[in-house]
């Protein structure tokens, strides 16, 4: 079933994390498999995060960018930066990605 929309603030980056890893980690307490479709760049980070005590995962990434940049103006844990962030992460096991058309998402800054 739906678990439901999370009250996200766009004024609150840290704590929209924390509310999804929570959530996250809830859903595989319950005994579920919870699955994200859609969201902006920042979203999959902490969902991703709320795994850590679940892995190793793979993850399916379907998306027309590669999403492998460090940082995006200053932020790391956003825009263009979410599969380099998750391969990071000791949990996961491996990353496949689909859709992919091009790779500009993983050059450096200008």
């Amino acid at each position: 079933g739906d678990a439901g929309d999370l009250p996200t603030s766009a004024l609150d980056n840290a704590g929209n994390r924390k509310l999804i890893q929570e959530k996250t980690r809830a859903i595989l307490a319950a005994g579920a498999t919870p699955v994200m479709i859609g969201g902006d760049d920042s979203v999959p980070i902490p969902f991703l995060t709320g795994f850590a005590d679940h892995g190793p995962i793979w993850i399916l990434q379907i998306d027309a960018h590669i999403d492998w940049r460090d940082e995006r103006y200053g932020e790391p844990l956003g825009y263009s930066s979410t599969m380099h962030r998750a391969s990071e992460m000791p949990h996961v096991a491996g990353i496949v990605q689909a859709g992919i058309r091009g790779v500009g998402s993983a050059r450096p800054l200008e």
